[in-house]
């Protein structure tokens, strides 16, 4: 039975829809919008991309130790005074000299390349959590945007039903009045909940086409329409008895980014600590030709092959010590600061999961409540209806009477409508809360 008035409410949507303007519509379910949210979309893509920048940014961290390698050619000119090597001095001095060649230099500041190297890594996993947590957050929106868009066109087919049964009483109560039969002021309030449903239906068209866009924009569904949904609107059991699940939020993605974070945080502190005992290492070899081609031969000095094989070789091992570091008010310092900020704000985060939680939980016990109460009186209003309508058949009720029960049923089963709405969405946030996925 449910079945068949879930298909009749999908008709009279498309119609209530098309009767306006041809507007193609699209069937999709909730398995569907959680696959496509999970799939090949912009949103899932940046957040791919996030992960890939994350990836080259680390790789690219792994090449410290990496030696720089050159070559070409070198030109020096000098005109005017130059200084010996023991502190006597040539003047009016016209040379210039070549070099070519090719060599390396080997350049590791190791505090520096170990400790940030760990820091990057650190990034990385930070990036990964983080990611984690995006694509959980824009699956559980595609979810909260499927439960409005299915709410909204029940709602629709429900007063839409509801419209055309005020319609027609409006009509009879107009032919009872000119009867002599009902007062005027009942064919008026008659004809103003009419309008009244007419305009909630309106309302609803808003929310369906509202919700349909955003959650087509969420999926990246660039055909012109309107999403329709396919699953009867039941109370989703994506958790069973949620009142003994016990939160453990050390293993929620956005605490393990906030860890990772933070230990990332500790790596760059390590570089103005422990890094202060490690030396900066430096290598460098040259081979080529050296001379000078462009003096006239048969000069006394000057031999008669200009250019000479020359090989050179530098090493050295150096200890810096920056004194900023070590009176304070350096860089070691700010990392401070950051690393004591960044423990507030992680437990902040922590309290933050934490009532997220049990707010989610507590919805789902009350919207509980309030799926049993709908439940409940959308049984005893539709028997309420049934036996007016007996009655009226009888003789012995008004048709403004019927008019009553019929609004008391709708507005149990918008009631109810709107319950299960809520508590679908509060499983799913509450599911999230916990650090699971959904794809």
């Amino acid at each position: 039975m449910l079945k068949t008035i879930h298909i009749l409410f999908l008709c009279l949507l498309v119609a209530a829809l098309q009767a306006q303007e041809e507007v193609p519509t699209y069937p999709i379910d909730l398995l569907t919008v959680l696959d496509m949210a999970g799939g090949d979309n912009l949103a899932h893509r940046a957040i791919q991309q996030k992960y890939q920048v994350a990836i080259e940014q680390q790789n690219a961290s792994k090449n410290w130790w990496l030696p720089e390698l050159y070559g070409g050619l070198q030109l020096h000119q000098l005109n005017g005074a130059a200084m010996n090597d023991d502190g006597r001095f040539f003047t009016n001095v016209n040379r210039q000299n070549v070099w070519g060649g090719v060599g390396f230099v080997l350049d590791l500041d190791l505090a520096n390349g170990i400790f940030q190297n760990q820091a990057t890594q650190a990034k990385t996993q930070t990036q990964i959590y983080q990611n984690e947590v995006d694509k959980n957050n824009m699956m559980l929106q595609a979810a909260q945007l499927y439960f409005e868009l299915q709410a909204a066109q029940f709602k629709i087919a429900a007063l839409q039903e509801m419209a055309e049964h005020a319609g027609d009483f409006v009509k009879q109560l107009e032919l009872e009045h000119e009867a002599g039969l009902v007062y005027q002021s009942e064919v008026l309030l008659a004809s103003s909940n009419w309008q009244h449903y007419e305009i909630q239906e309106r309302k609803s068209q808003i929310e369906l086409l509202k919700a349909s866009l955003q959650l087509k924009t969420l999926l990246n569904i660039n055909e012109k329409g309107v999403l329709l949904v396919q699953d009867d609107i039941i109370p989703v059991d994506l958790i069973e008895n949620t009142s003994s699940i016990q939160q453990n939020i050390e293993n929620h993605p956005s605490i393990k980014s906030s860890n990772a974070e933070q230990k990332a945080l500790q790596k760059e502190q390590s570089i103005y600590g422990k890094g202060l005992a490690l030396p900066n290492v430096r290598l460098g070899i040259e081979d080529g030709i050296f001379g000078d081609v462009f003096s006239p031969t048969g000069i006394s000095f000057q031999e008669i092959d200009p250019l000479y094989n020359t090989f050179s070789f530098t090493g050295s091992v150096m200890w810096s010590v920056p004194l900023a570091e070590i009176l304070g008010n350096g860089q070691k310092d700010i990392l401070d600061a950051q690393l004591a900020l960044h423990q507030i704000e992680s437990q902040l985060l922590k309290d933050q999961i934490t009532c997220n939680i049990e707010v989610q939980r507590a919805t789902i016990l009350a919207t509980q409540d309030q799926i049993n109460f709908a439940s409940y009186a959308v049984a005893t209003a539709k028997e309420a209806l049934g036996q007016c309508l007996e009655r009226k058949e009888q003789g012995t009720a008004k048709l403004y009477e019927v008019f009553q029960a019929q609004e008391i049923f709708l507005k149990t089963r918008l009631d109810y409508i709107d319950a299960v709405k809520e508590f679908n969405q509060a499983q799913y946030a509450f599911y999230v809360a916990l650090g699971n996925g959904l794809d």
